[in-house]
């Protein structure tokens, strides 16, 4: 890549439009001078940015926003932009890239409340434009370039002082350095990727020790069991081991298989047992369940034949009953007919009364009608005469009224406009008045924006200090949560070893009881043997038929039964087992605690190197005390509770000295961007102001025309009104008004009262015809209805005085009921009947059984099978945890043997790789990059020799002596060809470390260009370094750079030292002046 043209506006302290055309030049060296400050790197930093969309300088991440890069030489209304044209391939490519920046909003001389955002454009070789997002177009560029901006650094730019620093850096610094340039955090990553495994095979094999130890420690051992004592003693050393001893464990494993196969055989003696004696009882209840059967029917029998008999009592009152609910039912039968013949009475009577009253009324009514109806037609006639009168006064009353509401009008404007004609007046006064103030306030705003011009700068390192504390204060934060979760764990821990020791006292004293109990137990065995024994008969368990000194009980002493002994024992072996279990829970939070103790330590320490940082050169801790305090804070102790607690209150310290000057220094940024708005806008309010007084000169002549016309116009309507004032004819088209509507309510009542009179006499006249109708038909209908009412009375054997007084006494639900009772009596008897004689079957020819002698049989039986049942279970869920326990053991062995295969094997491999090992200090990424470096070298030394007249050459530190105490893969030394020893790189003269950086620098960018594929960066520049020199070295270092020019490669030499000026004929001269930077090229 081989820049051709660079273009800038409003870019940097390049104000107006500027250009640089690299091919003007007779050669490829050329010189870019200029005073400090001129302007110089910034054209290097718009080549970055055109390229990269960041800059080479600025921030403390080498990067500066879009806001910085706007210029202060000219006004907001310019937009800010670089485009550069540059070569690659021999193929032509154009870039202009718009940083984000302030502008006005559009029409207006007023800021826009969000800068516009930073464009981009790329113009290809055949003219098209490389349309896609910023990321993108970004991407397209660095794939054309070839290289990062981080590499472009690198070889296109040799900074002051940064080859210098990486000249004498450490090996750890250069290789975070080369890291980045040549890709190695792959072998970092293995190292870290090693790390992370080999804690992870840790972790699992600590998980498998303590749930092994758990397992062994939940292992349930029977007293009765021969290796009790030996089985015990396994288990109490691998439950207290830091390490597992394998050969341990497998004896334990030995021993538990044989213990599990004893209670295997002791557990089928014991079912045997217990199914026995679950037949015993089963037996024992079928007989009483049979005996309680067969006593129930006997008791059944006896309580059935009773409740017959009573039944039997109630026979003759049921057969009354029945004979009362048949007489209720026949008179309500009777009942609809009477009721049907009453009704028929009442319709035709009601009928007959009717039809005479209205025959009488009807004359009456039509008269009425009459004389309505003539009524009606005159009021109508009074209606219509009134509305006309209305009409002609309504018409006259709305024009008066329109007029006067006219003339309210006029009155108004014409106050209005003498009211603007005055106002226009004092407008004109005002406005010049304010021109005046004007010119007076813009020399104020230009006194004030030269005091407070560094605002901005100084708010953005504030803004940069406010979040680096923030980061600090949060970082102490994450210290001091750790510190809490030790805390945290140690109360758990104390609870827990307090907890032990309770279990631990307990099951001293319960295992004291249990073994003197025990004693007792086996004692109490013995003497009942002892008492047995006959002199001269064989003992049963040693044979011996001589018996001097058998057991003899101690009076007084009470025997244990073996449950209790058993009891007792299971009691002891729970609290060893939680005993155990909490001395394990107890070494894992101890561990944890050590490691969150170191990870705290540590978390401190990178707290107080961050502190350490940020005060340096801090303006905004000026005159803290605190500061000094930083240096010792280790010096008074290593607490670090205590120094946390200073370091918190150094940062709240911190926080309020910088957060007091936020209020100060946004109010100058504040008012900055005000004066510069205000001074922007000082012309156009000028010509606002004359503006408005022509405007108000106009507005004046304006209205004094309208209030002549308004007093014509009020003349006119004055002269042609019929009445006094507008309220005036308003109360006569009310009194008018008035009247129609009393005509028309009357008119509408007369017409009411002739609808309703026409509309009752037809009603009359239908209804006495309907009845006249009707009347013959319920004549006949009643004379029916008697006929079968005197039928159903002699149907029912019934006079009519009897069924009424039968139907007033009972209600018809009252027969129903006596109904019902007579049919439950009939089915209560057949049911008792049928029942008696089914009890009589089942208990005939048998005795009445004795339940009680059952009831003893069957207890016996269930306190067999309980005793059983209990002893078996014991035994069975012993075996049972210990089978699961061996089950366990054998594939955790076998897993935890892999594990420490893996876990050994990434020791070795990490301590390698991560120079951890010691001796060899030097981890696998600095290896790879010393081959880099092997490169580099060869590379700068031929520039080294030809500068140093052959004297020097740039070595590493020898591999043998690379790992030792420390990792010094990449430390450099200087080879003397003079004295034929190699010394320290720091023993070199200044002239000379310049030398040896600048080749190192040539060297390093030789390297990178080799390792990216076609790769052919045709451009370098390299700022400042060549004061130090002395004219040789100068000169020698100048032929270098003009041998590596004498190609394609375009060098600039960014200086101000006088003698270059002398030595390189073309220069590029950048001024600065109160307008910003210019650049003119000086061709010799």
């Amino acid at each position: 890549m081989k820049p051709l043209k660079l273009k800038m506006e409003a870019f940097g302290s390049y104000g107006k439009a500027t250009e640089i055309d690299f091919t003007f030049p007779n050669q490829n060296l050329f010189l870019i001078t200029g005073d400090t400050g001129a302007g110089k790197t910034t054209i290097f930093d718009a080549i970055v940015f055109a390229l990269y969309g960041e800059t080479s300088t600025g921030a403390k991440n080498g990067k500066k926003s879009g806001l910085e890069l706007q210029s202060q030489f000219i006004g907001l209304d310019v937009k800010p932009f670089v485009e550069l044209t540059f070569e690659e391939k021999g193929q032509k490519y154009t870039v202009e890239r718009i940083p984000q920046h302030q502008s006005w909003k559009k029409g207006k001389k007023e800021l826009k409340k969000t800068p516009d955002t930073e464009k981009v454009s790329l113009t290809m070789p055949d003219g098209t434009d490389y349309a896609n997002s910023i990321g993108e177009t970004n991407k397209k560029i660095e794939e054309i370039v070839g290289l990062t901006k981080e590499q472009f650094m690198q070889v296109g730019m040799i900074a002051q002082g940064e080859f210098m620093e990486l000249l004498r850096a450490s090996s750890d610094s250069k290789k975070e350095i080369f890291r980045k340039l040549f890709n190695t955090q792959l072998f970092k990553k293995v190292v870290d990727e090693l790390a992370i495994r080999k804690k992870d095979k840790e972790k699992t094999l600590n998980e498998l020790k303590i749930k092994l130890q758990a397992d062994v420690a939940h292992t349930s051992v029977p007293e009765q069991y021969d290796k009790k004592d030996e089985i015990e003693e396994s288990i109490r050393q691998i439950t207290n081991q830091a390490d597992i001893s394998i050969s341990l464990v497998e004896l334990f494993v030995e021993h538990l298989e044989k213990m599990c196969q004893w209670q295997k055989e002791e557990g089928q003696k014991a079912k045997k047992i217990k199914d026995e004696s679950a037949k015993e009882k089963d037996v024992a209840l079928e007989e009483k369940t049979k005996a309680k059967t067969l006593l129930d029917e006997f008791d059944n029998f006896l309580k059935n034949k009773q409740e017959l008999e009573k039944i039997k009592e109630q026979e003759e009152e049921i057969l009354n009953l029945e004979k009362k609910s048949k007489t209720i039912l026949n008179a309500y039968e009777i009942l609809p007919y009477s009721e049907k013949l009453e009704r028929s009475k009442t319709e035709l009577q009601r009928t007959k009364k009717r039809l005479e009253e209205n025959q009488t009324l009807l004359p009456r009514y039509k008269e009425d009608a009459v004389k309505l109806e003539k009524l009606m037609a005159e009021e109508r006639k009074e209606v219509d005469k009134e509305r006309s009168n209305y009409a002609t006064l309504l018409e006259k009353v709305e024009k008066n009224v329109n007029a006067f509401s006219e003339l309210e009008k006029l009155d108004t404007f014409f106050k209005k406009a003498e009211l603007e004609s005055n106002n226009a007046k004092k407008e004109k006064e005002l406005a010049d008045k304010k021109l005046e103030q004007q010119e007076l306030q813009i020399k104020e705003w230009k006194v004030q924006k030269e005091k407070i011009k560094d605002a901005k700068s100084i708010f953005s390192d504030w803004q940069v200090k406010q979040k680096e504390n923030e980061r600090i204060r949060n970082s102490l934060k994450d210290a001091i949560d750790i510190k809490t979760k030790i805390d945290a764990i140690l109360n758990e821990l104390k609870k827990e070893q307090e907890e032990y020791r309770r279990i631990s006292e307990s099951y001293s004293v319960e295992q004291e009881k249990y073994i003197k109990l025990n004693r007792v137990f086996l004692n109490n065995q013995a003497g009942g043997l002892a008492q047995s024994l006959i002199e001269g008969e064989p003992c049963p368990v040693c044979g011996s038929i001589d018996h001097p000194n058998p057991f003899v009980f101690k009076e007084g002493e009470e025997i244990p039964s073996q449950e209790k002994v058993q009891e007792l024992e299971e009691k002891v072996n729970k609290l060893n087992i939680q005993q155990t279990k909490l001395s394990a829970d107890c070494k894992a939070k101890k561990d944890n605690i050590n490691e969150l103790e170191n990870n705290y330590h540590m978390e401190v320490d990178k707290v107080i190197l961050s502190m350490k940082e940020f005060k340096e050169g801090n303006m905004f801790l000026d005159g803290d005390p605190s500061v000094d305090n930083l240096e010792n804070i280790h010096a008074d102790s290593d607490d670090y509770e205590n120094i946390v607690a200073k370091l918190k209150k150094i940062l709240n310290n911190w926080f309020c000295l910088i957060d007091r000057k936020k209020d100060e220094i946004a109010d100058n940024v504040k008012q900055l961007e005000v004066l510069e708005n205000n001074l922007s806008k000082a012309d156009e309010l000028r010509e606002l102001a004359h503006e408005a007084v022509d405007k108000c000169i106009k507005k004046l002549h304006e209205k004094e025309n309208v209030l002549v016309e308004l007093s014509a116009r009020k003349k006119s309507l004055e002269e042609n009104l019929e009445f006094g004032s507008k309220d005036e004819a308003l109360k006569e088209k009310n009194r008018a008004e008035k009247i129609l509507q009393e005509k028309i309510e009357s008119s509408q009542k007369v017409e009411q009262r002739r609808n309703e009179a026409k509309s009752t006499l037809e009603n009359i006249q239908t209804i006495i015809q309907t009845d006249n109708e009707a009347l013959p038909r319920l004549t006949e209908e009643n004379q029916d209805n008697q006929k079968e009412y005197e039928n159903i009375l002699k149907e029912k054997d019934f006079a009519e005085k009897q069924w009424m007084e039968v139907i007033e006494k009972y209600t018809k639900s009252d027969a129903d009921d006596l109904e019902l009772k007579v049919k439950r009596y009939w089915q209560n008897k057949a049911a008792a009947e049928k029942l008696l004689e089914e009890n009589k079957k089942k208990i005939q020819g048998k005795e009445r059984p004795d339940l009680e002698q059952y009831n003893k049989k069957l207890e016996v039986a269930q306190e067999k099978l309980a005793e059983a049942e209990k002893k078996y279970s014991n035994i069975t869920s012993r075996m049972e945890t210990n089978v699961t326990i061996l089950q366990n053991l054998k594939p955790q062995m076998q897993q935890r043997s892999d594990v420490l295969e893996q876990q050994e094997r990434l020791s070795r491999l990490y301590g390698i790789f991560a120079g951890n090992v010691s001796g060899s200090r030097m981890d696998l990424e600095t290896f790879v990059q010393r081959r880099y470096l092997e490169q580099i070298l060869g590379a700068a030394n031929r520039r080294f020799e030809a500068m140093s007249a052959g004297q020097f050459e740039l070595q590493m530190v020898d591999i043998e002596q690379s790992g030792k105490g420390k990792n010094r893969g990449l430390d450099l030394m200087v080879y003397s060809n003079i004295t034929g020893k190699s010394r320290e790189i720091k023993t070199l003269s200044g002239g000379e470390s310049f030398m040896a950086a600048l080749a190192l620098a040539l060297g390093m960018a030789d390297e990178i260009q080799a390792n990216s594929a076609a790769i052919n960066l045709d451009v370098m520049f390299i700022d400042e370094g060549f004061g130090s020199l002395d004219d040789h070295s100068r000169e020698q270092a100048i032929r270098v750079l003009k041998e590596m020019a004498g190609g394609s490669k375009l060098i600039g030499i960014i200086s101000h030292v006088t003698e270059l000026k002398q030595e390189i004929d073309n220069q590029l001269i950048v001024k600065k002046d109160e307008k910003g930077s210019k650049v003119e090229w000086q061709i010799s």
